[in-house]
């Protein structure tokens, strides 16, 4: 569908003269009235532009809250684990978020020299868009690490004295602080290994990656070809450095206070908040997909507008 949307587009916008125009759509434009398209399209275009990063930044900033939110509490003996399981659910979702903004911001910036030059500092300025989003999904995961219960030396039992009259002895009960120390120490350890290991996937598919586009460049020495992969290669190798700088901050990094969650209903109610607001996340991540597409659109059509204009102009 999308691809004869565009065919249609193309052939009533971009022809070899104004005469082909005429005899394709039995209309003829006028320069002056081609610029009034022209601006109403780059209003519409600016209109959805404001409307889509509106959204995303509310999605950005739902997103930071519900990690804030989980991130402030840890178990609590009546909890046992939940808290744990959330926050292991969340770095899960985060990490493949971030993989797959590493690939739409790979190819993006592939394709970039072959875009025309009215389309590059678009994309030029998505690739920002998404390196700062991909830095913000490290720092939240680097709050839910910091956050991670950290072993704590507690008694593995609870001492009582019994008994009455001359009949007294000492009871061993075992403590169950001690058997939530030792769950939550084991959660936090299969949490860490899972980020570290995501985190090494990514960072080994990267290394790929820039090898290839290096391999590529040296090839292509001499050739227009040459460096055209020169920002996505430095782009990769700083993103390779951050993963190695956040990595020694999971297994070094200090420890961020949290609070109890307190009873078993607060554990529950927490997760609650939490799956309605992923469930948001959810519906408002399809809008912005639709936004999205609605707005490649307008802008497909505005390029081409803009093509034929400048074409008439030229001719004139």
């Amino acid at each position: 569908m999308k691809k004869i949307y565009k065919q249609l587009l193309l052939s009533v916008f971009v022809a070899g003269s104004w005469s082909s125009i005429h005899a394709q759509t039995k209309m003829e434009y006028t320069p002056e009235q081609m610029k009034a398209m022209v601006a109403k399209q780059e209003a519409r275009v600016d209109t959805l532009s404001k409307q889509f990063f509106a959204l995303n930044d509310q999605i950005e900033d739902q997103i930071k809250k519900v990690v804030t939110q989980v991130a402030s509490y840890s178990d609590s003996v009546d909890s046992k684990t939940r808290v744990a399981r959330l926050k292991q659910m969340l770095v899960n979702d985060l990490m493949t978020s971030m993989k797959s903004l590493q690939q739409i911001r790979s190819k993006n910036q592939q394709d970039l020299p072959n875009l025309p030059s009215y389309s590059q500092a678009g994309a030029q300025m998505e690739g920002k868009v998404l390196d700062a989003k991909l830095k913000e999904r490290l720092d939240l995961i680097m709050d839910l690490s910091a956050s991670l219960y950290q072993h704590k030396d507690v008694k593995r039992y609870n001492q009582q004295i019994r008994g009455d009259g001359n009949d007294v002895w000492v009871s061993n009960k075992v403590n169950k602080e001690y058997d939530l120390n030792i769950k939550n120490t084991t959660n936090t350890k299969q949490t860490k290994d899972d980020i570290l290991k995501q985190m090494n996937a990514l960072k080994f598919r990267l290394t790929q990656k820039v090898g290839y586009m290096e391999a590529e460049d040296k090839r292509a020495i001499g050739t227009p070809l040459a460096t055209r992969y020169q920002d996505e290669i430095a782009s990769k190798k700083k993103m390779i450095a951050l993963l190695d700088e956040k990595m020694d901050e999971v297994k070094n990094g200090p420890e961020k206070p949290t609070e109890s969650i307190g009873t078993l209903a607060d554990a529950m109610q927490l997760e609650n908040e939490v799956n309605t607001a992923m469930q948001k996340l959810r519906t408002e991540n399809d809008e912005l997909r639709q936004k999205g597409l609605e707005l490649e659109r307008a802008m497909s059509r505005l390029n081409d507008q803009r093509e034929v204009l400048a074409k008439a102009t030229a001719s004139e």
